[in-house]
């Protein structure tokens, strides 16, 4: 399935499905569709510009904006509602969907349209590296704590995949091949992202189903392993992003989220627990943890925003919302959740 020809990804259904936002709530894998919403108009007024840049402080938040080919950076630890950005980067976007960032503050961004992962140092705006030896239709990228660079594919034709690139190299290491033909991966995050040559890749996934739409679920793929295999009971509609919470000295149990569109919201998985879910609205797409995992930032395509929870809660704390007609697909922020 073409994701970006469709950057609708049931567009006019999923998109037009919103719920309010709310705590947590019980998760469900159904694929009824809530109600269309009255209105898009939900952004909150714009304060003045900033007058300190806050890129000193090291918080940001970077979202990519597909239809624009713009990645905007924001202060992530603003305070006032639906703050302007602090600048926007174009040079080497084209087709921008999934974005991260690695322990050194620089930002990758997945080139859907010209095939290439770019590069850009902390406070840049013209990429310093750009890869694409291996790529076609890149949708999401994560760099582990060794500058290993790893690439979820989602091809125009052909089967999805995810390339692996070691640290200075432009030539995949290595590739691992989903499952089964037709099977869309939407977004990956990494597991044991600090150990050495045990880094893992948990990747979100779906099938369209003519009869029911589409069926998703969670991969899991080993190191130096050659295909991805899937998560025994876990059911979602169609996906977006994922993420991986690890706490430091094991001081809270490993949970991992995913973005399930069907009942738009963030889905919060603990081994051995039952599911609950951050309820959202709209169309999420990518979603990302800040540094001390306690702020969870969700990019929502149909409504144009980013918005920020406090994690576990799901209370709404701030939203981020450019300015004119925009597709919100990648967020990342700096320092990233990642590494922890």
């Amino acid at each position: 399935m073409n994701k970006l020809a469709s950057g609708l990804r049931a567009a006019t259904i999923l998109a037009a499905a919103s719920l309010t936002a709310s705590p947590l709530a019980g998760c469900s894998g159904s694929s009824a569709l809530p109600a269309s919403p009255a209105s898009a108009s939900v952004t909150a007024a714009r304060p003045p510009a900033q007058t300190v840049d806050p890129e000193t402080k090291s918080k940001l938040l970077f979202v990519s904006d597909n239809e624009n080919n713009k990645v905007y950076v924001y202060n992530a630890a603003a305070k006032t509602q639906n703050p302007p950005p602090l600048r926007t980067i174009t040079t080497g976007i084209k087709g921008p969907n999934g974005i991260t960032t690695d322990k050194s503050g620089n930002l990758y961004v997945t080139n859907f349209l010209s095939n290439s992962v770019t590069i850009y140092a902390p406070n840049g705006s013209t990429p310093k590296t750009t890869i694409s030896n291996g790529l076609s239709g890149p949708f999401d990228v994560k760099v582990d704590g060794f500058g290993n660079i790893y690439v979820a594919n989602d091809p125009l034709s052909g089967t999805a995949y995810i390339n692996e690139y070691a640290q200075g190299s432009s030539n995949p290491a290595n590739t691992w091949s989903v499952p089964s033909a037709g099977m869309v991966v939407t977004g990956i995050a990494l597991l044991n992202p600090l150990s050495k040559g045990e880094t893992s890749i948990y990747a979100t996934e779906f099938t369209q189903n003519q009869s029911s739409g589409a069926i998703g679920g969670v991969l899991t793929c080993f190191p130096n392993g050659s295909s991805c295999s899937q998560i025994g009971g876990v059911t979602l509609g169609e996906t977006g992003g994922v993420a991986v919470e690890e706490s430091p000295g094991e001081k809270k149990p490993f949970q991992y989220l995913a973005v399930d569109q069907y009942v738009p919201g963030v889905d919060i998985f603990t081994p051995g627990q039952s599911s609950n879910q951050i309820v959202t609205g709209g169309t999420p797409e990518f979603i990302a943890l800040n540094a001390k995992a306690d702020q969870l930032f969700v990019a929502d395509r149909f409504y144009g925003r980013v918005v920020e929870y406090s994690y576990p809660s799901g209370k709404q704390s701030n939203l981020f919302s450019p300015d004119g007609d925009t597709q919100l697909y990648g967020v990342a922020t700096s320092p990233a959740g990642t590494y922890r």
